[in-house]
């Protein structure tokens, strides 16, 4: 008698999605693992998000500079566009105490804006913190 090996099959292989066409009918059925290597969205890049997840475990447990070095690179790996990143390493830096380095990114930024369509409620708020920013700089020069 031969022995058959049953190996247990990984759920992400097993097709269960269906691929339609525009009138409704089942063109296909693909995994999971081959829908996210054909369909997947291109904006949604895993990368970013475990990096920036990363970064803020590094947050939490006050390993700044860590965090620090996370959010700069995907700050230049996204163009500015995502504020989330931007508004951390700002916290950072004001957590930190680094008013300077707080006011370059945030003065890099506003230049920036036009050109990455920030949405103007969020160029009004950078405004704001630039202004509150600037007092602290000039404060500590005098």
């Amino acid at each position: 008698m031969e022995r058959f090996l049953h190996k247990p099959s990984n759920p992400n292989e097993i097709p269960i999605i269906f691929v339609r066409d525009s009138n409704g009918n089942v063109q296909k059925k693909v995994s999971v693992n081959e829908w996210n290597k054909r369909y997947s969205p291109s904006s949604l890049n895993e990368l970013e998000i475990k990096l920036y997840r990363q970064a803020l475990v590094y947050y939490g447990d006050k390993e700044y500079e860590k965090a620090i070095d996370l959010l700069k690179f995907l700050i230049a790996k996204t163009d500015y566009t995502h504020f989330e990143y931007i508004e951390r390493l700002a916290n950072i830096y004001h957590l930190t105490e680094q008013p300077a380095k707080e006011y370059q990114l945030l003065v890099n930024v506003l230049a920036v804006a036009e050109l990455v369509k920030l949405p103007s409620g969020i160029v009004k708020k950078m405004e704001k913190r630039v202004e509150k920013v600037k007092k602290i700089l000039f404060n500590q020069e005098k």
